[in-house]
């Protein structure tokens, strides 16, 4: 897992913090040079085969270092419940994110609004990577508020203070801002414990959002985003609503484009 604070610069891997089976293996050590000679990148050609290759990375004397951005639900989705088992948190959370959790689990409107913005404004300005206006917040938030009963607004951000100054939601909302760059980790422990996600062009998001467990979960996502193309609906769940910068529900006509 990378983080979504890391603002450019080298990110921590903080898988560790949870029951998963991996095992970290630093790029500059010897054994990360071997891995990197027998390297696969899962990109968006051969996104539709990656459920599959990666079914074949079984060999014992053999390990891989996959390369892309991983999202695409379609092929995890037959490993979901092991997934969610390996995503508990083996460290403990601490006092202040406990208190959270309990108030997010206790809330039945909870929805997690992830802003992810950080690097992405170097980015914007080569097009690459959109970043979410607060006309698209408050767009989205109309919709959880016609959609969901006495809803309350969870704000995860990598630029707290912008969300601060720009989004004032009509029902409840709190901006989390309790972990620090290093601890992201429990970010998504928080997020993830929501009941509804709105979120950002972000894997980050993506994450909280397919991890989420709630039966009638509500999930909001962006329109456009970058290099998916023609394997749009490998990515998302078919009952994510897309919806414009400006805040209006798109039509498959209209997706990604």
């Amino acid at each position: 897992m990378q983080n979504h604070k890391s603002h450019g610069h080298s990110r921590h891997f903080q898988l560790n913090h949870f029951r998963t089976k991996l095992q970290y293996v630093p790029n500059g050590s010897a054994a990360g040079r071997r891995i990197r000679k027998c390297s696969w990148s899962v990109g968006e050609a051969e996104a539709l085969e990656a459920g599959r290759v990666v079914e074949e990375f079984s060999p014992e004397d053999r390990a891989y270092e996959l390369i892309d951005f991983y999202q695409p639900g379609k092929c995890f989705g037959r490993i979901r419940k092991q997934l969610l088992e390996e995503f508990e948190p083996k460290d403990p959370l601490g006092e202040r994110n406990e208190e959270m959790l309990a108030r997010i689990r206790e809330s039945a409107g909870a929805v997690c609004v992830h802003v992810r913005r950080g690097d992405y404004l170097c980015y914007q300005l080569s097009g690459r990577f959109p970043v979410q206006s607060a006309e698209f917040f408050h767009g989205a938030g109309k919709i959880f508020e016609e959609k969901v009963q006495n809803p309350h607004f969870f704000v995860f951000s990598d630029d707290i203070g912008w969300a601060r100054e720009n989004l004032h939601f009509e029902s409840p909302y709190t901006f989390v801002d309790i972990n620090s760059e290093e601890e992201s980790w429990k970010d998504i422990v928080l997020m993830m414990n929501c009941k509804h996600f709105l979120t950002s062009v972000s894997t980050f998001s993506w994450w909280a959002a397919w991890l989420g467990q709630d039966p009638n979960k509500i999930v909001i996502i962006p329109a456009k985003w970058p290099f998916l193309g023609k394997n749009l609906k490998l990515f998302f769940d078919e009952d994510w609503i897309q919806i414009s910068e400006s805040g209006e529900i798109v039509d498959d006509s209209q997706r990604s484009q």
